[in-house]
């Protein structure tokens, strides 16, 4: 990540960019732990919903 990018970013959340920085590299140490995002959650619902029809 470009270090300006990932200052708007962090600014753009309200969030430090060291979380920023911290969240990443949890998610990349135990992809487990990490957030559930709005397109992850689409594909499992998706799947789920395929196969229950």
């Amino acid at each position: 990540m470009r270090l300006d990018l990932g200052r708007s970013k962090a600014d753009a959340a309200g969030q430090g960019y060291q979380t920023l920085i911290n969240a990443a590299l949890r998610a990349a140490i135990d992809p487990e732990s990490a957030p559930v995002t709005v397109k992850a959650l689409r594909e499992v619902l998706k799947e789920r919903f395929a196969l229950a029809a």
